[in-house]
């Protein structure tokens, strides 16, 4: 029989490899934290690829490169449209551009006295937005920077530089100045609030055009061959990161950068080869799979969070994301309900390391996009009316023009450029994507939010 205190010990061994392994598998919940702040920064017209971060050799982004560092960068986010309203509606509401188009046609369904921009309008006031939940849970609000719905108070903000009035008077648009001009409603703002959590909505047009940067934000890209467009459009990144930078030490000097999340996303995506000799012509600035196309330079951009000691410090992570995940994950952070109906996921339980990312395909739509070959009624002076799609998987990108019924296929694990249609190769991956394509828009539709002002 063995000894009795060699069996204890026997025991106890046991129990603590069993305990150890145990802890192993299982990860704990993060400690209780104070919902922080809100700060969403917004590109404007950016190229996934034009940031040292993503690996640019001809773009400088030394402040963006340092923001990434301090947090996680999701490296295949998508944003919901190739030109901004609709990314930013997106990012306002948390729903895809096909749910905003089919609220706005139930508006006039509804009301047969409604025009479109009333219907918008309407829209807009009948369904939740960032800063109305948001306001519920303590928080001011203040839209800085380019805006496109009317006015800051329609969208629930509880301060702003967009009025009605600016809406209606050609050549004033205050909001254009942020960034280029100033940066001080910003700071009125932020040090207006004292010990008041708020959300800051700040989207200089930048890098969109003009192309007027300084001369000293051109010094790093002359003489190096660049395009002339190019080096335009880089000075203007420059500065970009510039206003971020500048954004950034004010939270640090007013000790506010821990008690914030704060967030870097581009509205959508540019064309631009350093090398291109093509220069401007007309309102389409850069190339033909940029911005206003259904190629992925229209619509990929990085995904940057960070908040000190809360999100993951260098991580860079592979998921699928898209923007409309930024909804629910604010409301996550504020201790906010979910609102029922959105098609995104917080990405808080990623990053906390809490839960696998199950998402492995995103799909999205747009209205009238770009098109390296015009309909067949355009040519006749016939206004667009043209729905397209888009599927993107790890190893495929699928575009369907649905009115014309023209398909594209991509293997964009090799061919990230799109250079090379493959669709008569793979028709069996065609037919499934565009089966995707019909189910996902099925659910986009199923349910259509209202507010909730209880």
């Amino acid at each position: 029989m063995p000894d009795p205190g060699l069996r204890m010990m026997l025991l106890a061994l046991l129990l603590s490899v069993f305990v150890g392994c145990s802890e192993s598998t299982t990860t704990p919940a993060p400690a209780a934290v104070d919902p922080p702040n809100i700060v969403l920064i917004i590109s404007d017209d950016q190229g996934y690829r034009d940031f040292g971060f993503m690996g640019s050799e001809q773009v400088q982004t030394p402040v963006l490169d340092e923001l990434a560092a301090s947090g996680t960068t999701f490296v295949n986010g998508y944003s919901t449209g190739s030109v901004c309203r609709p990314a930013q509606r997106s990012l306002m509401t948390g729903l895809q551009p096909e749910q905003w188009d089919a609220l706005v046609r139930r508006q006039l369904d509804e009301s047969k006295r409604k025009s479109g921009m009333a219907a918008e309008v309407a829209t807009n006031l009948e369904i939740e937005t960032l800063p109305r939940v948001l306001e519920r849970r303590g928080y001011a609000s203040f839209q800085a920077g380019k805006f496109w719905e009317l006015s800051y108070s329609l969208s629930g903000f509880t301060h702003g530089m967009r009025t009605l009035r600016d809406s209606n008077v050609r050549g004033e648009r205050p909001t254009e100045t942020i960034g280029r001009e100033t940066m001080q409603p910003v700071y009125d703002f932020i040090e207006e609030r004292g010990d008041e959590r708020f959300l800051l909505w700040f989207a200089p047009e930048l890098p969109h055009t003009p192309f007027n940067a300084r001369a000293r934000y051109h010094e790093s890209y002359r003489g190096k061959g660049y395009a002339q467009l190019a080096v335009k459009y880089y000075a203007n990144i420059s500065w970009l990161d510039d206003v971020v930078g500048q954004l950034l030490a004010f939270l640090d000097e007013r000790g506010l950068r821990e008690r914030t999340l704060v967030v870097f996303v581009s509205d959508n995506g540019w064309d631009q080869p350093p090398d291109s000799q093509a220069e401007a012509s007309g309102d389409k600035l850069d190339g033909p799979r940029g911005k206003g196309s259904m190629h992925e330079l229209g619509f990929r951009t990085p995904i940057v969070m960070s908040w000190p000691g809360q999100v993951p410090a260098g991580q860079r992570s592979d998921a699928l994301v898209s923007i409309v995940d930024l909804f629910p994950t604010f409301l996550d952070y504020a201790g906010a309900p979910p609102v029922e109906g959105l098609p995104g996921e917080s990405l808080r339980p990623l990053l906390e390391g809490r839960s696998e990312w199950q998402r492995t395909e995103l799909l999205g739509s747009m209205r009238n996009p770009g098109r390296t070959t015009p309909l067949p009624g355009a040519l006749l002076g016939e206004p667009p009316n043209e729905r397209a799609y888009f599927v993107r998987t790890a190893d495929w990108r699928y575009i369907w023009f649905e009115t014309s019924d023209e398909e594209f296929l991509y293997a964009i694990a090799s061919d990230p450029g799109e250079e090379s249609d493959v669709v008569q190769a793979h028709p069996e991956v065609a037919t499934d994507m565009r089966s995707r394509i019909v189910k996902w828009r099925e659910r986009m539709l199923q349910s259509l939010p209202r507010r909730d002002d209880g």
